[in-house]
């Protein structure tokens, strides 16, 4: 085979390989954007939960503490469980906010996709250059 041929179908099957490459990473990149999308509309939808499920209890406890204050000789047995529950609401919307609000610090390198802080001048995983500060000059 002649030499100029040889060599032109190593370039070629050097640009493939690359091309590969640069595809499964953007592909990588895809997903991981898409996995972070998705923490954030489950965090969100779980919050939702949250919130209907402690506005059905706050309906329930204010019939049962009209109940007793309408008819004193009601029994409000069920009223310290349900308060409990209600702290148990609480702390779980509580829980759920903050990851949400970690959620939303970490960015995606637009590059290859992993996750970094909103301070990081550079993506800690590929080295790309990020919108935020970049390096020594941005202190002064």
């Amino acid at each position: 085979m002649n030499e100029e041929i040889r060599n032109l179908l190593n370039r070629a099957r050097e640009v493939a390989v690359s091309a590969t490459e640069t595809a499964g990473q953007a592909l990588n990149a895809a997903g991981r954007k898409a996995n972070a999308i998705w923490d954030l509309a489950r965090c969100n939808l779980q919050l939702n939960d949250i919130r209907g499920e402690i506005d059905r209890l706050l309906r329930e406890l204010g019939s049962m503490v009209y109940r007793t204050h309408v008819r004193p000789d009601t029994p409000s047995d069920d009223l310290p469980r349900k308060l409990s529950e209600l702290d148990g609401l609480y702390a779980r919307l509580a829980e759920i906010e903050k990851e949400l609000e970690e959620l939303k610090i970490k960015q995606l390198c637009p590059v290859c996709g992993c996750g970094y802080d909103k301070q990081d001048a550079f993506c800690r995983s590929c080295g790309h250059a990020m919108g935020g500060r970049t390096g020594p000059s941005a202190d002064n």
